[in-house]
């Protein structure tokens, strides 16, 4: 019986937390987000302005979030993005993606680069954010 206590305790004390130091990092960061687009389809685009860095020359990096119509298949996906503003090309560091029925799914593999077209979430950034890469030159 004493041992069982023992277990108990140790189990509560020690793998608890660390579970719940893993749960943490899972959850999403209290972002600021702000519209900056909507499209025909009827996906909202957000963008997390105070998450912009500027990592090395050209590149943007910043977290963006897209809200889903009822009938598609995920409600969000929250992304890490870089965005080269002199190729102009995009690609996703990371991503979080959350169904309606609130499993959510999280992917670290780097994406490979993609090419930014117009009339596009993605050329927002080039005419808006990537003014001030433009200016640092």
């Amino acid at each position: 019986m004493n041992r069982r206590i023992t277990i108990f305790f140790i189990v509560t004390l020690c793998v608890v937390p660390i579970l719940g130091l893993v749960a943490v990092g899972a959850e999403e960061v209290d972002h600021k987000w702000q519209e900056y687009m909507k499209d025909g389809r009827g996906l909202t685009y957000y963008y997390d302005k105070e998450s912009i860095t500027f990592p090395s020359g050209g590149i943007i990096k910043l977290w963006r979030k897209r809200e889903f119509p009822v009938r598609a298949a995920q409600k969000t996906i929250m992304s890490l993005d870089e965005i080269d503003c002199y190729k102009q090309k995009y690609r996703s560091v990371q991503m979080q993606v959350a169904q309606w029925n609130e499993e959510v799914e999280t992917f670290s593999r780097v994406q490979d680069w993609m090419t930014i077209w117009g009339d596009t979430p993605e050329e927002w950034f080039l005419d808006n954010t990537c003014k001030e890469v433009r200016t640092k030159k």
